[in-house]
């Protein structure tokens, strides 16, 4: 630090795993920060209004190794049984297949920033770009089914994250008896998968449950794209049909759009159909005050970011007609009476579906505003030399949300916290009320 004007900061770190092999266990991780209070520079003692201008640069390294146990070890568990003379012996078979090469996987971040200040600090933000790059990424690559096996933990490829941090405070209100203050955070995120082995161009994963694989990694595509088949419409008739090119079709399926025009629908047709990660995430919170009293609102937002809807998936092409399904894809499907219906007929879905199952009737946009917490406070006036503070307050959570998604939550993930994002009968978010009382002594 000299003079308040030039900050450095560098680190160093390492990091020791048992996860991998004794050859791989080890790796280093350095980072670097420099900040530039220009605020603080003598020609800028005359710039009116602005109270703060601060330039930062960093670069950093940060490692993962989050797999599991023994995914560099070839270890057994309880096979089949066999009889050998008179006795029943219990045989033994390979739990997984090993990656001895296993290592660290390593992200690391450029950024740039700057920090403002206008109005003794009525006004505060930040700006900053940054670009992340995650390379020899852990990841369960598909492998040959005569293996034995589905998958192989390895190190595969490279990822990047790219985008726009930023954030507003203002101090809208200051007065003896009220204020009122507003925080806005954005954040715009542009993902890319940026390398892959050159012996595997693309890769298709994301099998769950009854669904097929639904997810691309490929070069120059956000991370597990959503790919499938682009549904431009539903067939009228049987002669819209047969004059498809789309084999087998009949009055009421679906109408696949042919990507690549030669006249055919097959596996080449296939298209980024969304993304499980938002384009644009952003908060918005609002404090009032007056005398004892204040009110905090948060309302959140995502925006680009969709599902692979599996409740939808089997309200189309239904594994078991005795469950419940959803009724708009019955109510609206298509019949002879209702040519121009919005969903496919029902008649034999197993003609459209497999893996024409993914497409863009399945796969939906959860993008969503949220009323996330709503809190009323009020600080009790006392005197004592005992409590130094009382206050009681009434909060809510999840008050509302506004989406176009017919779901429970939009947010939600069968999945668990993966990036692949699918909804299948995720668990309704709860609306809570708090009631508190809160003391400092």
């Amino acid at each position: 630090n000299y003079e308040e004007k030039y900050l450095l900061r560098a680190a160093f770190m390492a990091d020791c795993t048992s996860l991998f092999s004794d050859s791989h266990k080890y790796a280093v991780f350095p980072s670097l920060a420099a900040g530039w209070n220009i605020y603080k520079e003598k020609f800028m003692q005359g710039a009116g209004g602005l109270s703060n201008l601060k330039l930062r640069l960093g670069y950093g390294q940060i490692g993962n190794q989050a797999i599991g146990n023994f995914a560099t070890l070839q270890t057994y568990i309880a096979g089949g049984k066999a009889i050998f003379g008179d006795n029943l012996y219990q045989g033994a078979e390979p739990a997984r297949l090993p990656n001895e090469n296993l290592r660290w996987e390593t992200t690391e971040e450029y950024n740039v920033g700057l920090d403002f200040g206008f109005f003794n600090d009525r006004i505060t933000g930040s700006v900053e770009y940054y670009i992340k790059n995650s390379g020899d990424q852990l990841f369960n690559k598909p492998v040959a089914a005569f293996t034995g096996f589905s998958s192989q933990v390895v190190n595969f490829g490279s990822v990047q994250n790219s985008g726009v941090d930023m954030m507003l405070n203002t101090r809208n209100i200051e007065s003896r008896n009220f204020s009122w203050e507003t925080g806005i955070t954005a954040s715009f995120l542009h993902n890319e998968v940026t390398r892959l082995p050159d012996f595997i161009p693309q890769v298709l994963t994301g099998a769950f449950t009854f669904v097929p694989n639904f997810a691309l990694v490929q070069t120059g595509l956000p991370i597990y794209s959503y790919y499938g088949y682009e549904v431009s419409g539903i067939f009228k008739d049987d002669a819209q049909a047969a004059a498809s090119g789309q084999a087998g079709a009949k009055a009421g399926d679906p109408i696949f759009k042919d990507q690549d025009g030669n006249k055919t629908i097959d596996a080449k047709d296939r298209t980024v159909l969304g993304s499980p990660l938002p384009k644009f995430t952003w908060g918005f919170t609002n404090t009032f005050s007056y005398k004892a009293f204040s009110l905090n609102v948060l309302l959140l937002g995502m925006q680009g970011i969709s599902t692979l809807d599996a409740n939808v998936l089997e309200s189309l092409y239904p594994i078991n007609f005795q469950r419940n399904h959803m009724a708009e894809y019955y109510l609206q499907r298509w019949t002879p009476e209702n040519p121009d219906a919005r969903y496919p007929s029902g008649i034999n879905p197993s003609r459209y579906g497999g893996q024409y199952s993914v497409n863009s009737l399945t796969v939906k946009d959860v993008s969503f505003v949220r009323l996330k917490t709503l809190t009323l406070n009020y600080n009790i006036p006392l005197h004592s030399e005992v409590i130094k503070g009382l206050s009681t307050y009434l909060a809510a959570d999840n008050l509302f949300t506004i989406t176009d998604y017919n779901g429970y939550d939009p947010d939600a993930n069968s999945r668990g916290t993966g990036v692949s994002k699918v909804s299948q009968n995720s668990y309704p978010l709860a609306k809570v009320y708090r009631l508190g009382v809160k003391v400092n002594f």
